[in-house]
């Protein structure tokens, strides 16, 4: 286990369970990570800024459109506010989120049911499934099966498994399993 997690159970009103977690590491990570976000953002605005300035933009609806579509782009859209009044095109940091992030740094909120586990074994069992989650996601676009549409006909279709033969065949492909629909012929 990573010797420099600390994990605290607290208890919360109607919530089953609730492990919370901090790692320093992490709180560096997500404050360098913020301040790129930051830097880029500001970089992108001050090109806005210029072209506004030059009058190469002038609706404020498109200043606003192409400052919010910069900011999207870097993934830094929540940490700035963008106001055009009368002639004037004003950028400026968004403190109180920036501030509120600032202090979810490096601390992980869980919620479980398991009643059985302790707290380090909960955040442990949580960082399996996301290291899991994670190497699935990489197979299956090495392997280029992505996107799967679970809920697509084509997708539940298995003739190869029941061939065009018995019970399944003609206008009987389908059944009902507990209320849900099971396509389980060839269509």
């Amino acid at each position: 286990m990573d010797k420099h997690l600390w994990v605290q159970e607290v208890e919360v009103p109607d919530a089953p369970r609730v492990v919370l977690a901090f790692n320093p590491q992490k709180q560096l990570e997500d404050q360098r990570w913020r301040e790129r976000k930051l830097e880029q953002g500001w970089a992108a605005m001050e090109g806005l800024l210029d072209r506004w300035q030059q009058g190469r933009i002038i609706p404020d609806q498109v200043a606003i459109r192409d400052a919010t579509w910069s900011l999207v782009q870097i993934d830094a859209h929540r940490f700035f506010h963008v106001q055009v009044r009368g002639e004037v095109l004003g950028v400026e940091e968004n403190q109180e989120y920036l501030e509120r992030e600032a202090r979810l740094d490096g601390v992980f909120i869980l919620q479980s049911n398991a009643a059985d586990l302790d707290p380090q074994a909960i955040v442990t069992a949580y960082k399996q499934v996301l290291w899991v989650e994670g190497a699935v996601r990489t197979v299956k676009s090495f392997l280029r099966v992505r996107p799967v549409y679970q809920f697509r006909r084509s997708r539940h279709e298995c003739g190869w498994i029941w061939g065009n033969t018995g019970p399944f065949s003609g206008k009987n492909r389908s059944m009902r399993i507990k209320g849900q629909f099971v396509v389980v012929g060839m269509g």
